[in-house]
Protein backbone atom coordinates (compact mmCIF):
# COMPACT_ATOMS: atom_id res chain seq x y z
CA UNK A 1 0.00 0.00 0.00
CA UNK A 2 2.92 2.45 0.39
CA UNK A 3 3.93 1.81 -2.80
CA UNK A 4 0.81 2.60 -4.37
CA UNK A 5 0.59 5.68 -2.63
CA UNK A 6 4.06 6.80 -3.51
CA UNK A 7 3.53 6.16 -7.02
CA UNK A 8 -0.05 8.14 -6.73
CA UNK A 9 1.88 10.91 -5.45
CA UNK A 10 4.35 10.97 -7.90
CA UNK A 11 1.41 10.96 -10.79
CA UNK A 12 -0.30 14.06 -8.97
CA UNK A 13 2.64 15.96 -8.52
CA UNK A 14 3.65 15.35 -12.27
CA UNK A 15 0.29 16.26 -13.24
CA UNK A 16 0.18 19.76 -11.25
CA UNK A 17 3.93 20.66 -12.44
CA UNK A 18 2.53 20.09 -16.45
CA UNK A 19 -0.15 21.91 -15.40
CA UNK A 20 1.42 24.75 -14.20
CA UNK A 21 3.76 24.32 -17.07
CA UNK A 22 0.88 24.33 -19.77
CA UNK A 23 -0.21 27.24 -17.74
CA UNK A 24 2.79 29.65 -18.07
CA UNK A 25 3.21 28.60 -21.36
CA UNK A 26 -0.11 29.82 -22.50
CA UNK A 27 0.29 32.97 -20.25
CA UNK A 28 3.53 33.45 -22.08
CA UNK A 29 1.94 33.01 -25.69
CA UNK A 30 -1.01 35.66 -24.82
CA UNK A 31 1.67 38.05 -23.36
CA UNK A 32 3.85 37.30 -26.71
CA UNK A 33 0.32 38.42 -28.96
CA UNK A 34 -0.34 41.28 -26.77
CA UNK A 35 3.40 42.58 -27.25
CA UNK A 36 3.07 42.26 -30.49
CA UNK A 37 -0.32 43.66 -30.71
CA UNK A 38 1.40 47.14 -29.05
CA UNK A 39 2.24 48.01 -32.03
CA UNK A 40 1.85 48.15 -35.66
CA UNK A 41 3.34 49.98 -38.58
CA UNK A 42 1.97 50.98 -42.18
CA UNK A 43 4.22 52.66 -44.38
CA UNK A 44 3.42 53.75 -47.00
CA UNK A 45 6.57 54.27 -49.28
CA UNK A 46 5.96 57.55 -51.53
CA UNK A 47 2.51 59.05 -52.46
CA UNK A 48 2.30 62.75 -53.48
CA UNK A 49 1.98 65.53 -51.27
CA UNK A 50 -1.86 66.52 -50.39
CA UNK A 51 -3.29 62.81 -51.43
CA UNK A 52 -5.60 61.30 -49.09
CA UNK A 53 -4.57 57.58 -48.14
CA UNK A 54 -6.62 54.73 -46.46
CA UNK A 55 -5.89 51.64 -44.50
CA UNK A 56 -7.37 49.57 -42.07
CA UNK A 57 -5.52 48.09 -39.11
CA UNK A 58 -6.71 45.09 -37.92
CA UNK A 59 -6.98 44.63 -33.71
CA UNK A 60 -6.97 41.34 -32.86
CA UNK A 61 -7.72 40.03 -29.00
CA UNK A 62 -5.34 37.31 -28.23
CA UNK A 63 -6.90 36.87 -24.58
CA UNK A 64 -9.51 34.54 -23.29
CA UNK A 65 -10.71 37.75 -21.96
CA UNK A 66 -13.31 40.81 -23.20
CA UNK A 67 -10.88 43.79 -24.16
CA UNK A 68 -12.54 46.77 -23.43
CA UNK A 69 -11.82 49.72 -25.03
CA UNK A 70 -11.69 52.94 -23.70
CA UNK A 71 -10.84 55.61 -26.40
CA UNK A 72 -8.51 56.02 -29.75
CA UNK A 73 -6.50 59.23 -30.13
CA UNK A 74 -4.36 60.62 -33.00
CA UNK A 75 -1.35 62.13 -32.80
CA UNK A 76 -2.27 64.92 -35.46
CA UNK A 77 -5.47 66.62 -37.35
CA UNK A 78 -4.34 65.05 -40.70
CA UNK A 79 -5.25 61.33 -39.43
CA UNK A 80 -8.73 60.57 -39.27
CA UNK A 81 -9.92 57.24 -37.29
CA UNK A 82 -13.24 55.89 -37.24
CA UNK A 83 -15.31 55.13 -34.78
CA UNK A 84 -13.73 51.75 -32.68
CA UNK A 85 -16.07 48.83 -30.96
CA UNK A 86 -16.57 49.76 -27.29
CA UNK A 87 -15.41 46.21 -26.97
CA UNK A 88 -13.85 43.14 -28.48
CA UNK A 89 -14.87 39.47 -27.43
CA UNK A 90 -12.23 37.00 -26.43
CA UNK A 91 -10.40 35.59 -29.90
CA UNK A 92 -12.14 38.22 -32.18
CA UNK A 93 -10.83 41.30 -34.28
CA UNK A 94 -11.51 44.00 -35.58
CA UNK A 95 -10.50 46.06 -38.56
CA UNK A 96 -9.84 49.86 -37.56
CA UNK A 97 -10.34 52.34 -41.25
CA UNK A 98 -7.36 55.44 -40.75
CA UNK A 99 -7.59 58.48 -43.24
CA UNK A 100 -4.03 59.60 -43.97
CA UNK A 101 -4.15 63.26 -45.55
CA UNK A 102 -0.38 64.45 -46.77
CA UNK A 103 0.93 67.45 -45.78
CA UNK A 104 0.88 69.77 -48.86
CA UNK A 105 4.91 70.47 -48.93
CA UNK A 106 7.24 67.46 -49.44
CA UNK A 107 9.90 65.52 -47.34
CA UNK A 108 9.45 62.45 -44.83
CA UNK A 109 5.65 61.76 -42.82
CA UNK A 110 4.86 59.71 -39.49
CA UNK A 111 1.33 60.08 -37.74
CA UNK A 112 0.18 57.17 -35.26
CA UNK A 113 -3.01 56.35 -33.69
CA UNK A 114 -3.23 55.17 -30.01
CA UNK A 115 -5.92 52.39 -29.02
CA UNK A 116 -6.04 52.85 -24.95
CA UNK A 117 -7.71 49.42 -23.49
CA UNK A 118 -8.92 48.91 -19.87
CA UNK A 119 -6.34 45.72 -19.33
CA UNK A 120 -3.03 46.17 -21.14
CA UNK A 121 -0.80 48.72 -22.69
CA UNK A 122 -2.30 51.27 -25.04
CA UNK A 123 -1.68 50.10 -28.59
CA UNK A 124 0.65 52.51 -31.32
CA UNK A 125 -0.58 52.56 -34.93
CA UNK A 126 2.05 54.01 -36.96
CA UNK A 127 1.55 55.83 -40.56
CA UNK A 128 4.89 56.21 -42.12
CA UNK A 129 6.15 57.74 -45.58
CA UNK A 130 7.39 59.94 -47.40
CA UNK A 131 5.09 63.20 -48.76
CA UNK A 132 6.87 63.75 -52.67
CA UNK A 133 5.92 67.79 -53.95
CA UNK A 134 5.63 66.93 -57.25
CA UNK A 135 5.25 70.50 -58.05
CA UNK A 136 4.73 73.52 -55.48
CA UNK A 137 1.04 73.97 -54.99
CA UNK A 138 1.77 78.15 -55.03
CA UNK A 139 4.43 80.99 -56.06
CA UNK A 140 4.65 84.07 -54.63
CA UNK A 141 6.66 86.82 -55.97
CA UNK A 142 4.69 89.66 -53.24
CA UNK A 143 5.33 92.41 -54.28
CA UNK A 144 7.22 93.22 -57.61
CA UNK A 145 8.07 96.48 -59.37
CA UNK A 146 6.36 97.16 -62.83
CA UNK A 147 9.00 96.45 -65.51
CA UNK A 148 11.38 94.37 -62.87
CA UNK A 149 10.62 91.19 -64.65
CA UNK A 150 10.77 89.19 -61.46
CA UNK A 151 11.59 85.46 -61.65
CA UNK A 152 12.10 81.86 -60.35
CA UNK A 153 12.39 78.25 -61.15
CA UNK A 154 10.30 75.49 -60.67
CA UNK A 155 11.33 71.68 -60.30
CA UNK A 156 9.54 69.11 -61.46
CA UNK A 157 9.65 65.74 -58.96
CA UNK A 158 8.19 62.50 -59.45
CA UNK A 159 6.60 59.85 -56.82
CA UNK A 160 8.58 56.95 -59.36
CA UNK A 161 12.16 58.56 -58.94
CA UNK A 162 11.90 59.13 -62.82
CA UNK A 163 13.00 62.05 -64.14
CA UNK A 164 9.55 63.45 -66.01
CA UNK A 165 9.93 65.32 -69.25
CA UNK A 166 7.93 68.54 -69.61
CA UNK A 167 6.01 68.73 -73.24
CA UNK A 168 4.12 71.69 -72.87
CA UNK A 169 3.20 74.94 -70.68
CA UNK A 170 -0.23 76.64 -70.58
CA UNK A 171 -0.14 80.20 -68.83
CA UNK A 172 -1.99 83.94 -69.09
CA UNK A 173 0.89 85.52 -71.10
CA UNK A 174 -1.02 88.69 -69.82
CA UNK A 175 0.67 87.96 -66.86
CA UNK A 176 3.52 85.56 -67.26
CA UNK A 177 6.19 84.51 -69.32
CA UNK A 178 7.48 80.91 -68.78
CA UNK A 179 9.60 78.18 -70.58
CA UNK A 180 10.88 74.81 -70.47
CA UNK A 181 14.39 75.62 -68.80
CA UNK A 182 17.92 74.00 -68.47
CA UNK A 183 17.64 70.74 -66.14
CA UNK A 184 19.27 71.03 -62.51
CA UNK A 185 22.82 69.78 -61.56
CA UNK A 186 20.58 66.90 -60.74
CA UNK A 187 19.28 66.24 -63.93
CA UNK A 188 15.37 67.06 -62.77
CA UNK A 189 13.72 68.87 -65.02
CA UNK A 190 12.56 72.61 -64.91
CA UNK A 191 10.63 75.48 -65.59
CA UNK A 192 11.36 79.36 -65.83
CA UNK A 193 8.56 81.40 -64.56
CA UNK A 194 8.40 85.46 -65.28
CA UNK A 195 6.55 88.19 -64.63
CA UNK A 196 5.69 89.84 -67.23
CA UNK A 197 7.41 93.64 -67.11
CA UNK A 198 4.43 95.07 -67.93
CA UNK A 199 1.79 93.14 -65.76
CA UNK A 200 -1.01 95.38 -64.45
CA UNK A 201 -1.31 97.02 -61.58
CA UNK A 202 -2.04 95.40 -58.55
CA UNK A 203 -2.65 91.62 -56.80
CA UNK A 204 -3.04 88.87 -59.01
CA UNK A 205 -3.25 85.01 -59.17
CA UNK A 206 -2.97 82.87 -62.11
CA UNK A 207 -2.39 78.91 -62.78
CA UNK A 208 0.30 77.74 -64.97
CA UNK A 209 -0.49 74.57 -66.34
CA UNK A 210 2.64 72.04 -66.55
CA UNK A 211 1.95 68.85 -68.92
CA UNK A 212 4.44 65.91 -68.37
CA UNK A 213 4.97 62.64 -69.69
CA UNK A 214 4.71 60.83 -66.39
CA UNK A 215 1.28 58.52 -67.32
CA UNK A 216 0.36 59.08 -62.61
CA UNK A 217 0.67 62.93 -63.32
CA UNK A 218 0.48 63.99 -66.85
CA UNK A 219 -0.80 67.87 -65.44
CA UNK A 220 0.46 69.63 -62.27
CA UNK A 221 -1.18 73.01 -61.52
CA UNK A 222 0.77 75.66 -59.88
CA UNK A 223 -0.81 79.07 -58.74
CA UNK A 224 1.17 82.03 -59.21
CA UNK A 225 0.80 85.00 -56.90
CA UNK A 226 2.19 88.52 -57.29
CA UNK A 227 1.55 92.46 -55.99
CA UNK A 228 2.10 94.64 -58.57
CA UNK A 229 2.88 97.91 -56.95
CA UNK A 230 0.99 101.00 -58.55
CA UNK A 231 3.21 104.15 -59.17
CA UNK A 232 1.37 105.14 -55.55
CA UNK A 233 0.62 102.54 -53.17
CA UNK A 234 -1.47 103.55 -49.81
CA UNK A 235 -0.14 102.59 -46.27
CA UNK A 236 -3.73 101.17 -45.36
CA UNK A 237 -6.83 100.37 -47.77
CA UNK A 238 -8.95 101.49 -44.53
CA UNK A 239 -8.48 104.35 -41.84
CA UNK A 240 -11.01 103.44 -38.88
CA UNK A 241 -11.49 106.92 -36.73
CA UNK A 242 -13.19 104.30 -33.77
CA UNK A 243 -16.23 105.46 -31.72
CA UNK A 244 -17.38 109.61 -32.23
CA UNK A 245 -19.30 111.38 -30.24
CA UNK A 246 -22.12 114.40 -31.84
CA UNK A 247 -19.53 116.80 -30.71
CA UNK A 248 -16.45 115.48 -31.36
CA UNK A 249 -14.22 115.02 -34.22
CA UNK A 250 -10.77 112.96 -34.98
CA UNK A 251 -8.03 113.41 -37.27
CA UNK A 252 -6.05 110.72 -39.24
CA UNK A 253 -3.51 110.96 -41.86
CA UNK A 254 -3.50 108.84 -44.95
CA UNK A 255 0.18 108.29 -46.04
CA UNK A 256 1.07 107.80 -49.82
CA UNK A 257 4.23 106.08 -51.41
CA UNK A 258 5.70 105.92 -54.86
CA UNK A 259 7.46 102.78 -54.66
CA UNK A 260 9.53 103.76 -57.82
CA UNK A 261 10.92 107.02 -55.89
CA UNK A 262 8.88 109.30 -58.24
CA UNK A 263 7.38 112.70 -57.22
CA UNK A 264 3.51 112.20 -56.30
CA UNK A 265 1.41 115.25 -57.15
CA UNK A 266 -2.33 115.44 -56.33
CA UNK A 267 -5.37 116.54 -58.87
CA UNK A 268 -8.09 116.11 -56.56
CA UNK A 269 -9.95 114.63 -53.94
CA UNK A 270 -13.43 113.20 -53.28
CA UNK A 271 -15.08 111.88 -50.28
CA UNK A 272 -18.58 110.19 -50.99
CA UNK A 273 -20.43 111.20 -48.95
CA UNK A 274 -18.42 114.34 -47.75
CA UNK A 275 -21.31 115.41 -45.05
CA UNK A 276 -19.18 113.89 -42.08
CA UNK A 277 -15.42 113.92 -43.20
CA UNK A 278 -13.20 116.35 -45.25
CA UNK A 279 -9.54 116.35 -46.71
CA UNK A 280 -7.22 119.36 -45.60
CA UNK A 281 -4.88 119.45 -48.69
CA UNK A 282 -3.64 122.87 -47.65
CA UNK A 283 -0.61 121.33 -45.26
CA UNK A 284 0.19 118.96 -48.03
CA UNK A 285 3.66 118.93 -49.59
CA UNK A 286 3.45 118.27 -53.01
CA UNK A 287 5.89 116.34 -55.33
CA UNK A 288 7.78 114.25 -52.80
CA UNK A 289 7.94 110.16 -53.04
CA UNK A 290 5.81 110.06 -49.93
CA UNK A 291 3.19 112.78 -49.07
CA UNK A 292 0.66 112.36 -46.17
CA UNK A 293 -3.00 113.98 -46.52
CA UNK A 294 -4.84 114.99 -43.07
CA UNK A 295 -8.57 113.45 -42.82
CA UNK A 296 -10.84 114.98 -40.55
CA UNK A 297 -13.85 112.82 -39.44
CA UNK A 298 -16.82 114.60 -36.73
CA UNK A 299 -19.76 112.83 -34.84
CA UNK A 300 -23.14 113.45 -35.43
CA UNK A 301 -24.43 110.78 -37.49
CA UNK A 302 -27.60 109.05 -36.82
CA UNK A 303 -25.96 105.34 -37.93
CA UNK A 304 -24.80 103.15 -35.78
CA UNK A 305 -21.59 103.08 -38.17
CA UNK A 306 -20.44 105.51 -40.48
CA UNK A 307 -18.41 104.93 -43.68
CA UNK A 308 -17.28 107.16 -46.69
CA UNK A 309 -14.98 106.63 -49.71
CA UNK A 310 -12.31 108.20 -50.67
CA UNK A 311 -11.02 108.81 -54.04
CA UNK A 312 -7.64 110.59 -54.67
CA UNK A 313 -6.90 111.29 -58.05
CA UNK A 314 -2.62 112.07 -58.55
CA UNK A 315 0.15 112.16 -60.81
CA UNK A 316 3.30 109.82 -59.96
CA UNK A 317 4.00 110.87 -62.73
CA UNK A 318 1.35 108.77 -64.40
CA UNK A 319 -2.43 109.52 -63.67
CA UNK A 320 -3.56 107.18 -61.12
CA UNK A 321 -6.25 106.99 -59.46
CA UNK A 322 -6.73 105.52 -54.92
CA UNK A 323 -9.63 104.90 -53.38
CA UNK A 324 -9.91 104.31 -49.09
CA UNK A 325 -12.62 103.24 -47.06
CA UNK A 326 -13.49 105.49 -44.03
CA UNK A 327 -15.49 103.96 -41.50
CA UNK A 328 -16.24 105.53 -37.59
CA UNK A 329 -19.07 104.36 -35.16
CA UNK A 330 -21.76 106.15 -32.92
CA UNK A 331 -20.36 106.28 -29.19
CA UNK A 332 -22.81 104.47 -27.07
CA UNK A 333 -25.46 106.60 -25.39
CA UNK A 334 -25.67 108.92 -28.47
CA UNK A 335 -28.87 109.78 -29.79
Amino acid sequence: MARVRSISTIVIVCGIGIAGVALGWSMAVERRAREAQASQIYDFGRDRAGSILRHAFVINNPTAQVLRIEKVETSCGCTVVQRAPASLAARESFSLPVEIHLPLHGGPFESSVTVFCSDRVPMRLTIRGEAVELVPEAIVFKEVKRGSGAETHITIHSISGRIPKVRQLLFDKKYLNCQIAAPSDSGESRVLVQCQPEAPYGGFVTPLQIQTDDPDNATLRVDVKAHVLRPVEPQSDMISFGSLSALESKTAEVRLVSPYGRPIRIDEVRLVPGDFATADLSAVQMDRAEITIPIRMRGGFKASVYSARLEIKLHAPEEVLTTLDLYARRAEGQP
